[in-house]
């Protein structure tokens, strides 16, 4: 009889796919983390359904990137840029290497933790992307930040996800909730400032 063994640390991924634009149904891999949970390709599609007009060109902020898969679908359906922002450095790594395979350009991976490093970024982003670890009460922090150093372009787009099961999400007044939807455990937040 063979002895099943689990699989080592190295050997343990995941996957997204790109579900739209240059990339479209390309599958990328990422490292087995446990917070790590990108994104579910429903989820994803109906976000970018409703900014999709605004996405060509746009400047984006990927914060809590995990594995990358927000703004790297927003770089396939044409964005001009992406700061993504994660505290794993395997994480990072792999979205580096995402970027690389794609030749996505003119983008960056900061790997820091969140909020701190909002205050030293300079440019004003049209989406930005929140999808902090369910358990962090963080978002308003975050929001706070992207206000207080001016990061935010005229009429910019922000998502925060959240569990279905938290509260939800209520920004500052600067901000007009656009769309809201619960998927099962996610709920997905758009807001645009006014």
């Amino acid at each position: 009889m063979k002895r099943r063994t689990s699989p080592s640390k190295s050997q343990e991924t995941g996957q997204f796919r790109v579900i739209a634009g240059l990339h479209r149904g390309r599958k990328l891999k990422f490292p087995a983390i446990s917070h790590l949970r990108p994104t579910p390709d429903r989820v994803r599609e109906t976000l970018f359904n409703w900014i999709s007009h605004d996405c060509p060109q746009s400047h984006c902020l990927d914060l809590f990137a995990g594995a990358g898969s927000l703004g790297i679908e927003a770089l396939s359906r044409g964005a001009a840029s992406c700061t993504f922002i994660e505290q794993d450095r395997a994480a990072c790594q792999a979205i580096n290497t995402h970027l690389n395979t794609l030749a996505l350009t003119g983008s960056q991976v900061i790997q820091a933790s969140l909020p701190t490093p909002i205050a030293q970024l300079d440019t004003r982003y049209n989406i930005v992307f929140i999808d902090p670890p369910y358990q962090l009460d963080i978002i308003n922090s975050c929001i706070e930040q992207l206000l207080a150093n001016n990061l935010l372009a005229d009429k910019a787009w922000v998502y925060v996800e959240n569990a279905s099961n938290d509260p939800a999400i209520i920004l500052p007044s600067e901000f007009t909730s656009y769309r809201e939807k619960i998927f099962g455990q996610v709920r997905s937040n758009l807001f645009q400032t006014r």
